[in-house]
Formats: C-alpha cells, sequence, structure tokens
C-alpha cells in the first residue's frame, strides 16, 4: 500500500478563541500540507471509536481503498499518541 501525500484533519471545535494572527498560523500551516485526505474523528461514548468523514475537498472518498482509509486512521492514531504523550502546542 502506498503512502498518500496529505494530510489529515482531527475534528475539534472552531478557531474562534485565536487571535488573528494565530488563526493565519494555522491557515498557512493548513495551505502548506497539501490536499486533505480525509477528517479523523474520535468518539468516547460507548468506547472510543475513530470514524471518518470525507468533506467534499477531501481526496478520499467512501469510494476510496478500505486500506487507504485505514492507513489514514492509523497515521491519526500515531499523531493522537504522540500528541498526548508531549508537550502541547499552543495552538
Amino acid at each position: 500500500m502506498a503512502q498518500h501525500e496529505g494530510w489529515f484533519s482531527f475534528a475539534g471545535g472552531d478557531k474562534s478563541h485565536l487571535t488573528d494572527e494565530q488563526r493565519q498560523i494555522v491557515e498557512d500551516r493548513i495551505r502548506d500540507r497539501g490536499d486533505l485526505l480525509g477528517v479523523v474523528q474520535v468518539v468516547y461514548e460507548n468506547g472510543c471509536e475513530p470514524y471518518v468523514t470525507f468533506p467534499k475537498e477531501a481526496v478520499f472518498g467512501v469510494e476510496t481503498n478500505q486500506s487507504d482509509i485505514a492507513e489514514m486512521v492509523a497515521r491519526a492514531h500515531a499523531e493522537l499518541v504522540d500528541w498526548r504523550s508531549g508537550p502541547r502546542p499552543i495552538l
């Protein structure tokens, strides 16, 4: 399975709490990442289960190979574990 270039998003609130400068930094980072693959959300109701959504601008969709979607979810999981174990960014 090929590693797909692009990024995935974690769902979580809006950016209204950020200053204009912080919001611009976030938007610049998003633009520099390339194409959005999909959005991974983790639901803690009745256990901890991830699910994936595909906004219209996402490269992946419901017709995407399941192994590619699973790879994206695994990347998101690894990022979440890394985030939990390390210093948290200000953004």
